[in-house]
């Protein structure tokens, strides 16, 4: 992408956190999740690091989500280690 269309994917335009499918962090973070109720996935992009972390699970029950949640968070963590 060039960096001007990187930059509009990421920027929220509506006044909160969301921009286009992603949600951003004050950090700077990108984040993107969804399901279909059968699955559940993670995205994490860190632009400032270069770190990019994803989980994901064949199962969308709660617990799972969280544990997709941390499993992505964790993975993150380790790489910045």
């Amino acid at each position: 992408l060039k960096a001007a269309s990187w930059t509009t994917l990421h920027t929220p335009h509506f006044g909160d956190s969301y921009a286009l499918g992603w949600y951003t962090r004050k950090d700077g973070r990108l984040w993107h999740g969804g399901s279909n109720t059968l699955w559940v996935g993670m995205v994490i992009v860190d632009p400032k690091t270069g770190v990019v972390c994803a989980a994901c699970a064949n199962d969308a029950a709660p617990r799972t989500q969280d544990a997709v949640e941390e499993v992505a968070l964790s993975a993150r963590a380790a790489a910045l280690a």
